[in-house]
């Protein structure tokens, strides 16, 4: 194949159309229901169950089962607890006086 110097550009905008296309990465089950879990947990407050959450995500294209995205929202559950317990902790260590 030969490619004239009037073909650049177009093989430019070719290859960085293909850097956009890698620059969004592909999400694993539980990034999606990490990325979700605002919206999953809206849903179950209003009384929707995780089987019908799960055939909802299936008409979207993510097909999580409904046993894999109870075990995903309960870790994310149990990092945000986590994370608030850690920060307890940090804001108590802050306020103890370690003067002598």
């Amino acid at each position: 194949m030969v490619i004239k110097k009037s073909n650049i550009n177009d093989l430019q905008m070719f290859l960085r159309q293909a850097l956009e296309i890698d620059a969004d990465p592909i999400l694993t089950n539980k990034e999606i229901v990490h990325e979700l879990k605002a919206e999953i947990l809206a849903l179950r407050k209003a009384g929707h169950s995780f089987q019908k959450i799960a055939e909802l995500l299936k008409q979207s294209g993510a097909s999580v089962s409904e046993s894999t995205l109870k075990t995903y929202m309960q870790e994310a559950n149990k990092s945000k607890t986590k994370k608030q317990t850690s920060k307890k902790n940090q804001t108590a260590l802050e306020k103890v006086d370690v003067s002598i």
